[in-house]
């Protein structure tokens, strides 16, 4: 997800988590993306959550749909960068 997070940085995560908010980085199980960060940019109690990138080349909200919360497998607490240029 860059330019938050680039290859080679290690995020920590959080499994228990109590509330989601716009703006939050979390973890998510997809289907066909597999494991993969995104930002929450929208929660709908009825749709559920709208996800987007912070790269302008990633995975779009509309190529992912709208997430059940079972499908969060994390929030993010914070990242650690990488030391490799």
């Amino acid at each position: 997800m860059l330019p938050h997070f680039a290859a080679g940085d290690f995020v920590i995560a959080c499994r228990l988590f109590f509330s989601l908010n716009i703006g939050d980085c979390v973890i998510v199980k997809h289907a066909n993306y597999r494991c993969i960060i995104k930002r929450i940019d929208n929660i709908c109690p009825h749709k559920g959550i709208w996800l987007k990138g912070d790269y302008e080349d990633s995975v779009s909200p509309e190529q992912m749909g709208w997430i059940q919360k079972k499908d969060i497998i994390a929030r993010v607490a914070f990242c650690i960068r990488s030391t490799a240029s």
